[in-house]
């Protein structure tokens, strides 16, 4: 059986005096969230061409996504009407370590530069009781397009979330990039239309 958090940090602390330092640290480690993240390692790697496609630790990599995440809304975002790119990446990583995000990067082979990715959200379905994956964010820069690079990125994702007994994907395509027809070439089935309405500013 195994201990529970206060029991863990109880017995790390036997035989010490219970000063204030120690209380803090028995707290902290009581009230620290779990880390029930995915280990990128389960999910190997694949090399499509000159690019190296896996799963790697979004906390670890925000620098270099963050590049990315200005390009990606910019190129596909205007629908928002103006609005500023704030992104919660705290919140991001939280649902990282609760084992609820999968971040997907491709590299280029010469110096490792990130030049793609793709992030997977994973939750349960109130309607069925089962898990899905809800695609965030699915870029890849523009002169690293073509030679079905992106389909080797979604086929990756598709592997390593079936692994993890995900039945189920969902993503999204911009009318702006018409990404629809890379996802119908996929097996994808356009099931909704997603509608956006913005209220103008007082």
């Amino acid at each position: 059986m195994l201990a529970s958090p206060l029991r863990q940090a109880l017995g790390a602390h036997l035989g010490q005096v219970l000063t204030p330092e120690v209380a803090a640290a028995i707290e902290v480690a009581v009230s620290a969230p779990a880390d029930d993240s995915y280990t990128p390692e389960q999910f190997g790697s694949v090399t499509h061409g000159d690019y190296t496609i896996q799963v790697e630790r979004f906390a670890d990599v925000l620098n270099e996504l963050h590049t990315l995440h200005v390009l990606h809304w910019a190129e596909t975002e205007k629908h928002r009407a103006g609005l500023p790119m704030r992104p919660d990446y705290p919140a991001a990583m939280a649902q990282e370590r609760a084992g609820r995000m999968l971040q997907f990067t491709v590299r280029h082979a010469g110096a490792g530069e990130l030049v793609g990715n793709l992030r997977m959200y994973l939750a349960q379905s109130t309607h069925t009781q089962t898990t899905y994956a809800q695609e965030d964010t699915l870029y890849l820069k523009p002169e690293h397009r073509g030679g079905l690079t992106v389909m080797a990125l979604i086929r990756f994702a598709e592997a390593a979330l079936r692994s993890i007994g995900v039945p189920e994907i969902r993503i999204h395509s911009k009318l702006v990039n018409n990404a629809d027809v890379l996802m119908r070439r996929m097996k994808y089935q356009p099931v909704a239309l997603e509608f956006v309405k913005f209220f103008d500013k007082e």
